[in-house]
């Protein structure tokens, strides 16, 4: 990857249980996603909407994690920090078109 071409996807929808289709992505879904994004050369972000008893959802109020991605995000990254340094290619070279 280019370091000084950054592209994100931010919107990629969210792990939970709620009933709309933005917000009910399993653990491995959403990590899918992750995946990706990471190999067409774009950043992620991470959000969960499990309900809860206080009606209060993680991605507009933060507080604790209830999914099951981010332990396998955490292993995403680590491959990826064991990967070469200078990282790897995009597949999709149309998000950094030389």
């Amino acid at each position: 990857m280019n370091p000084n071409c950054i592209h994100s996807c931010d919107e990629v929808k969210y792990e939970g249980d709620i009933p709309k289709r933005w917000g009910n992505l399993s653990a491995q879904e959403m990590v899918h996603r992750f995946w990706a994004g990471t190999i067409a050369g774009t950043y992620v972000g991470h959000g969960e909407t499990y309900l809860s008893p206080d009606d209060i959802l993680w991605w507009s109020k933060g507080g604790i994690l209830k999914g099951q991605s981010p332990p396998r995000l955490a292993f995403l990254r680590q491959v990826l920090e064991d990967g070469p340094a200078e990282g790897i290619e995009p597949v999709d070279k149309w998000q950094n078109p030389e």
